[in-house]
C-alpha cells in the first residue's frame, strides 16, 4: 500500500482508478483505490455513496447502462492530499439507468471531481457534471428554449 500524500503519489492512485475502474470495469481494484469508509458526493445524487460497496455498485450501474462507456482525464491537478479531475464521459445508452429505460442515445458529459487522499487511497470526493445536458441528451427533459429544430 501506498502511504505517502505527495501529490504525484496521490495523481497515480487516482488516475489507476479511472483507467482500470471506469474504463476496464475492474470493479475489484475499488479496494486498492478507496478507502474502505469513503464518502462520495455529488449535488445530482442527494444521498452520498457511502464505502466501497456503493462506489462499485454505482461504477457497475453506469457501465452496464452505457455499454461502451469511457472517460477520457482531459485535466489533472494534485495538490497536497487533494487531486481535481476534469473529465469527460461518453457511450450509448443501453440499458436502464437511474430509472430511466434505455434510449439508444449516444451521450457526451463532461464533469469535475476533487478527490481527497490519505494514505495512498481515496478517501473523499466531491463531483459535479452536466447531469441537465445528460437528461436533455437521453430525450428526458427538452433543450432550453424548446425542442430544437
Amino acid at each position: 500500500m501506498i502511504t505517502d500524500n505527495t501529490a504525484a503519489t496521490n495523481s497515480a492512485v487516482v488516475r489507476r482508478h479511472y483507467d482500470r475502474a471506469w474504463n476496464a470495469g475492474d470493479l475489484a481494484s475499488v479496494e486498492e483505490t478507496h478507502a474502505a469508509d469513503c464518502v462520495h458526493r455529488d449535488p445530482s445524487n442527494p444521498v452520498p455513496m457511502r464505502g466501497q460497496v456503493d462506489i462499485k455498485a454505482r461504477l457497475a450501474a453506469v457501465r452496464e447502462a452505457f455499454g461502451d462507456f469511457n472517460l477520457v482525464v482531459n485535466d489533472l491537478i494534485a495538490a497536497g492530499d487533494k487531486v481535481v479531475v476534469q473529465f469527460m464521459v461518453s457511450g450509448t445508452h443501453r440499458a436502464p439507468f437511474a430509472g430511466i429505460p434505455a434510449t439508444g442515445r449516444a451521450v457526451k458529459v463532461d464533469g469535475i471531481v476533487i478527490h481527497r487522499l490519505r494514505d495512498g487511497r481515496i478517501v473523499e470526493d466531491f463531483a459535479v457534471r452536466d447531469t441537465l445536458g445528460l437528461m436533455i441528451q437521453l430525450g428526458v427533459i427538452p433543450p432550453p428554449g424548446g425542442p430544437k429544430s
